[in-house]
């Protein structure tokens, strides 16, 4: 298998410290030893969710961290809102139908964000709500939706609010607390700079009464068990399971670099770089399937067209210059190219190499 050079939207390259920990001897997943290690991590994503509630970080991707917190707050028959406008929006619904809920999706076109008037008409018009969920960053598309005005309006409406984060945590503020964010989920593989295989997930303290009041189905990925064993077991074994002890070294370093930097710091280089690449990719002559400002910094989207196909660009890429970007998925596919500007791929030396390469291509088509 060849080693590209990444700028996909996650995974992003691990850097060197990261990879060290990764190489180091595998740790018993149990003990005071190693459950101070995995609580000081806790503590540590706890300030980048910015909240003080329960998290925890479960071996599986970010799918898996979204599915438990679906399935443990909507049984059979229990309604659940899914806000959506691409791709992984879509991925939301199913899994609620997945669990049987009766889900409700609240349908926006792709490039238009999250109406937040829509969704205030629409909890007023629907009854027995039980949580409506969204997508932060959809990373289909590069849009970043506006979570703040949608999570003022289901605190109006005392409604649970789940997010999808996975492409946003890290990258882009969110206040879990602040803004009253019921359920979060993200990954360890895109902006928290980490290698792919945990969830993360913070849970309000307002939300648990009603995941234990929910009949959910299943076993690991039930936040009941989760919370229930931590609690018995935080001081020596403090998760249900195994847990993958290298996965969990090397988030715990990732994380410590990211409060090094500073939140603030790093959201501005995530603004800073992702505009710095449309600007520069602008020059070649293309243009973008989002305007600036509704875009996620963490990964810019740009239109293919019939001279240049979004396909053609991703594969020269890879053959030509052995850096690897992403097509479009879903209805974007064939349609549009996007490239990850996430964690250690936010910086001017990585924007200018997939720029240049880019730029080739364009002069030798």
């Amino acid at each position: 298998m060849n080693n590209y050079s990444l700028m996909i939207p996650g995974p992003i390259e691990l850097s060197d410290d990261i990879r060290f920990e990764l190489s180091q001897q595998v740790n018993a997943h149990y003990g005071k030893d190693w459950a101070d290690f995995y609580n000081a991590t806790i503590s540590l994503l706890k300030k980048v969710f910015q909240t003080t509630s329960d998290v925890f970080c479960m071996v599986g991707t970010g799918t898996a961290g979204i599915e438990s917190v679906i399935s443990s707050m909507i049984a059979p028959g229990d309604r659940l809102m899914v806000l959506t406008n691409g791709f992984f929006g879509n991925r939301l619904a199913e899994i609620g139908r997945s669990y049987r809920g009766d889900v409700v999706e609240v349908s926006f076109p792709l490039n238009t964000q999250i109406d937040a008037d829509r969704v205030r008409k629409e909890l007023k018009n629907q009854s027995q709500v039980k949580a409506v969920a969204m997508v932060h960053s959809e990373s289909s598309t590069g849009m970043l939706n506006s979570l703040k005005a949608i999570a003022d309006i289901c605190r109006e409406y005392n409604i649970p609010l789940i997010v999808d984060a996975v492409s946003s945590l890290g990258g882009v503020e969110v206040k879990m607390d602040e803004w009253g964010i019921s359920a979060c989920v993200s990954a360890s593989q895109k902006c928290l700079e980490g290698p792919t295989g945990l969830a993360v997930l913070a849970i309000s303290d307002w939300v648990w009464p009603i995941i234990e009041n929910t009949q959910s189905m299943g076993w690991y990925l039930n936040l009941k068990v989760w919370k229930d064993l931590y609690y018995k077991w935080h001081d020596y074994h403090p998760h249900p399971t195994s847990m993958s002890t290298p996965l969990v070294r090397a988030l715990k370093k990732s994380l410590e670099n990211i409060l090094i930097e500073g939140l603030d710091k790093r959201f501005e280089r995530h603004l800073t770089m992702s505009k710095l690449l449309r600007n520069k990719l602008a020059e070649v002559g293309f243009t973008f399937f989002l305007p600036y400002e509704i875009s996620s910094p963490t990964l810019v989207s740009v239109n293919g067209s019939q001279e240049l196909p979004s396909d053609m660009i991703v594969s020269e890429l890879k053959k030509r210059h052995n850096l690897q970007i992403a097509g479009g998925i879903g209805p974007m596919e064939g349609k549009i190219f996007r490239i990850g500007c996430m964690g250690s791929s936010a910086n001017p030396e990585k924007v200018e190499k997939v720029v240049s390469a880019i730029k080739e291509i364009v002069e030798n088509h």
